[in-house]
């Protein structure tokens, strides 16, 4: 028995209709390019014509590399300017953009918004066959139509072969994006504090502003009696023109640019026209200790996988600043690092902004630990936590501190202490830049500098957890474990807990909370007979420096930093759901083409390398000892639907 169903809908809702400027609704197959469905008219009578589209005038200009040498010719013959004071650096540094400006405006044309109606693949066959169609009557136009889907998808071919086949690097890894689909830019209503939606800019802005910048950070002494013994101090060496060119060298062309819309590819020719002007400019910003790149737009993107998105921490700040500041912070970065690397002035159990350091190590040291423990027949309770909004409320005469003790120029302290404070940023969301705020605490997520200052914040904690004895403290940046092992499972469970309360005091000491909800707890024992180890918690509480307890259930897997962690070292989960991954991503990548068309098959073995390997393998080092049959199967499975 069949049902009348309806396909085809046309909706207005009750505000168009009240308004009486919609037609009546008009059915037409004449119409409906030859599709079995029939064509729905309706007709909008607007109180006031439609303004025209304007493609209004943005910051930045649209460059062509074939003008490069006359760009660089024109821009040598600027003079730099001479700086021997704060306001004369200030000065030099807008000089700087707008030599810039003034060199690019006689040879590119300005940046313009997008227009809404172009497509990449569009071409003039497209454009004849859309005009046919508009010139055709009516009742005629089948034909045109059949044309213009045909030409549409001669188009949409050429177009993507050109883009895919025998494509180079940059073409290839920027296709390889197609597959994550189109990302939602606009903001919805956030959540308030008081549980209402927050729907206009301004109050979703002040709910923003108050989870990304603590206006008024808690009140903490810059010194403490369990700090480190001070290091020498070491001079800073002057910045010279190869390590702006080092710097340059590891800079993308497309990386979000600052509100001067001055990409790294100009720094670059200005630094071949000029080679001294940047150095001399870098080294006069330290010399003086200040940094006069203090302008930030702060853009919410939203962080993967998050249940809710109306509530503000399911977003992240990052911070858009300008290429050349971002170029002098990538150059002391790397000084830093190489004297934390060579003085050894961090912990290693610091294993986040470390060279020769990641993520699965961090894991590593921590299932490494477990496992030797259970082999020797102890219980290990771990307790896994994350400090909450760390890169927004690290305390700088806190942080200008440590770096003195860790014996790094006085100079360069006072530049730090520069970059730090006296920030303006603007929060922008939903095509809308709000007003600037002043920020003098908490250092800007998304620029070169700032891991680093994050972890020398954390490093007088680990230096004390190094005499800790039957425990351990291990962070990746702002996630962090504490191990603690013993005979029993109630011995270790309080042990770790006594571990727990001291971190969490000590963050609290230094203006730093933990994040409840992502606080894990778990355990891990040898086979061996309850009457002489005990029986696991089913919890654990755990005191907080405002005297309330936290209470922690215990968890049979954990998720720790992309790895899925069982109280019995079976891996069969996580490797099963990185062969899951892995499938998700090869049907994702299946957009770019198949075995007829599309990517060529070196391109799709470079793929396959740097994408769906990485995926499949994530962990490697953890899980590859002793692996079962079973689960070799599963990753030639995943590795087949690949290949």
């Amino acid at each position: 028995m069949q049902r009348d169903s309806v396909l085809d809908l046309l909706l207005l809702n009750d505000a168009a209709l009240c308004t009486g400027r919609f037609s009546s609704v008009s059915i037409s197959f004449q119409d409906s390019l030859g599709s079995d469905h029939a064509a729905l008219y309706i007709s909008w009578f607007p109180p006031l014509p439609p303004r025209p589209y304007e493609r209004a005038i943005l910051p930045g200009f649209v460059l062509d590399d074939s003008l490069c040498d006359t760009w660089v010719k024109a821009f040598s013959s600027l003079p730099p300017s001479t700086i021997d004071s704060v306001t004369s650096l200030q000065l030099a540094a807008l000089k700087f953009d707008s030599d810039i400006y003034d060199t690019c405006d006689p040879l590119f044309k300005r940046r313009h918004t997008p227009d809404f109606r172009g497509v990449r693949w569009w071409n003039a066959h497209c454009e004849a066959a859309l005009s046919l169609v508009r010139s055709t009557p009516r009742g005629c136009r089948t034909d045109a139509a059949k044309e213009l889907r045909k030409a549409v998808q001669e188009a949409k071919r050429a177009w993507s072969n050109d883009e895919l086949h025998l494509t180079s690097p940059d073409k290839l890894w920027r296709a390889t994006a197609w597959r994550h689909g189109h990302r939602a830019n606009r903001i919805p209503p956030i959540l308030d504090i008081d549980g209402s939606l927050a729907l206009h800019s301004s109050d979703i802005r002040r709910v923003f502003s108050a989870r990304f910048f603590p206006m008024v950070p808690t009140p903490i002494p810059p010194s403490h009696e369990d700090d480190p013994i001070p290091v020498p101090p070491r001079p800073f060496e002057d910045i010279t023109t190869e390590d702006v060119s080092k710097a340059l060298a590891d800079t993308s062309n497309k990386s979000a640019p600052g509100p001067s819309w001055i990409r790294y590819k100009l720094l670059k020719w200005a630094h071949a026209a000029s080679p001294s002007r940047l150095p001399h400019l870098f080294n006069s910003s330290i010399a003086l200790s200040y940094h006069p790149w203090k302008a930030a737009t702060v853009i919410p993107i939203p962080k993967p996988n998050k249940p809710d998105y109306r509530l503000a921490k399911a977003y992240r700040p990052v911070s858009l600043m300008e290429c050349c500041g971002k170029l002098l912070e990538k150059i002391v970065a790397r000084r830093i690092l190489l004297d934390t690397n060579r003085y050894q002035l961090l912990p290693p159990t610091q294993f986040g902004s470390r060279d020769y350091h990641c993520a699965t190590d961090t894991c590593l040291s921590l299932v490494h630990s477990a496992q030797s423990c259970t082999k020797a027949g102890y219980v290990a309770a771990a307790i896994l936590f994350d400090i909450q909004g760390f890169f927004n409320n690290l305390h700088v005469d806190q942080l200008v501190h440590l770096v003195c003790i860790l014996g790094f120029d006085p100079l360069l302290c006072g530049w730090v202490r520069s970059f730090l404070t006296d920030r303006w940023v603007s929060l922008s969301f939903n095509g809308n830049t709000l007003d600037p705020l002043t920020l003098d605490h908490g250092t800007p997520q998304g620029l070169p500098l700032s891991p680093i200052l994050s972890a020398i914040y954390t490093f007088p904690l680990l230096r004390l957890a190094e005499a800790w004895a039957f425990s351990s403290l291990a962070f990746y940046v702002d996630d962090g474990n504490i191990l603690a092992t013993r005979s029993t499972y109630g011995a270790a469970t309080t042990r770790c807990a006594s571990r727990f309360h001291t971190v969490v005091t000590w963050l609290n000491q230094n203006g730093l909370t933990i994040d409840a909800d992502k606080t894990e707890y778990i355990t891990f024992g040898p086979r061996r007979s309850p009457e002489l180890i005990g029986s696991p918690y089913h919890g654990v509480r755990l005191k907080v420096p405002s005297g309330g307890v936290l209470s922690v259930r215990r968890s049979h897997t954990v998720w720790y930093l992309g790895v899925f962690i069982t109280e019995k070292f079976d891996w069969r989960p996580h490797v099963k759901i990185m062969a899951a991954c892995a499938r998700s991503t090869v049907c994702a990548l299946h957009v770019l083409g198949n075995s007829v068309q599309g990517l060529d098959f070196a391109n799709w073995r470079r793929a396959f390398h740097a994408i769906i390997l990485l995926v499949l393998t994530y962990g490697l080092p953890l899980w590859s000892h002793n692996l079962p049959k079973s689960l070799i199967q599963v990753l030639q499975v995943a590795q087949n639907d690949a290949v």
